[in-house]
């Protein structure tokens, strides 16, 4: 996929470009039937005797597998703190297959954090950058591609390596991989040297992140784990191929962007329960994003519901905890 990319950037004549977007497709669409059409259909591809993600004809549903933190990840535990679906991955659907999801007498309504590793990142470093451009309603990624490409105004496209640039920036992301990562979401080509002038700037661009970042990484060096605050979830860091920097500054900001969803999520079943709501109920969580089957006539009730929860979990509840704990 990387070097059909990097060739394709190359290239000038349009019929050989057609060429290469039709090889891209392809690839894409193997991957759509070999990792979800077919386990969804008839059973793990290359594995005849496994219909574990199959759906279940008489009732055309599918029963994810849940897996709780602490498990062997071999086993289907995630090594970050948060819960993970399998069997199917419904938390890796591509976007046509969650299109093809459907409810037989409600609709689906999904509600997404916005932004929220990088709203947690701000919250833990302290970076002034991040914590402005929120408080302040800014452009965050126009405002990091300005920075990498010294102008006051930047283009779409620019946004969009400036977007892909701030998300490198929370883990630490190398040149190599910051060249291909904005090579596949953008189909821009920068030649590595560029990449590398933004990791040599980070600590200047985002000192505060930068700081919070080296504490974290020689606080798992040194004690060999770290451990976050209120909940207890602790992960190692003892050696071996998972002893990466970019693991070590992974695990605090998505293990705290996941218990925000779960909070909220939880506060939402105390509420259907309590008042015996029978009109939608939760049916999947996506780490940032849950979904609910929901009566036509009960989505505006459903908005408020929500709207209140956030507002409990932000002023009273985990989010707040969070910001009173780092005094911001």
């Amino acid at each position: 996929d990387n070097n059909r990319n990097l060739l394709a950037a190359q290239i000038q004549d349009v019929d050989d470009l057609k060429i290469f977007e039709m090889c891209k497709q392809h690839s894409s669409n193997r991957k759509l039937i070999s990792s979800y059409c077919y386990p969804l259909l008839y059973h793990r591809m290359n594995y005849e005797n496994d219909k574990s993600s199959v759906i279940i004809p008489e009732t055309k549903r599918v029963y994810p597998t849940w897996y709780l933190t602490g498990g062997k990840f071999s086993d289907g535990g995630t090594l970050q703190g948060r819960i993970t679906c399998k069997k199917p991955s419904a938390q890796t659907f591509p976007a046509i297959v969650k299109k093809a999801i459907r409810s037989n007498e409600r609709v689906i309504v999904g509600f997404d954090l916005s932004q929220i590793e990088l709203r947690v990142a701000s919250i833990l470093s302290g970076d002034e950058t991040l914590l402005r451009s929120y408080t302040q309603g800014l452009d965050l990624h126009a405002d990091r591609a300005k920075q990498i490409f010294g102008k006051k105004e930047v283009t779409k496209d620019e946004r969009q390596v400036g977007k892909c640039i701030n998300f490198a920036d929370l883990f630490r992301a190398g040149a190599d991989t910051m060249q291909t990562t904005v090579m596949g979401m953008t189909g821009q080509h920068k030649e590595v040297g560029f990449f590398k002038e933004i990791v040599w700037s980070r600590k200047k661009h985002r000192p505060g992140l930068w700081n919070w970042q080296e504490n974290v990484i020689n606080n798992c060096k040194q004690h060999g784990k770290f451990q976050l605050p209120f909940f207890g979830q602790s992960r190692f860091f003892r050696g071996g191929e998972k002893y990466e920097v970019s693991e070590m500054v992974n695990f605090p900001v998505q293990t705290t962007a996941s218990n925000v969803l779960l909070t909220i999520q939880n506060e939402i079943v105390k509420e259907i329960k309590h008042d015996r709501i029978k009109q939608f109920a939760i049916m999947l969580n996506i780490y940032d994003a849950i979904y609910f089957e929901c009566e036509i006539q009960a989505l505006e009730k459903l908005q408020k519901l929500f709207s209140k929860v956030i507002t409990k979990v932000e002023h009273e509840l985990y989010w707040n905890w969070i910001c009173s704990h780092y005094g911001r």
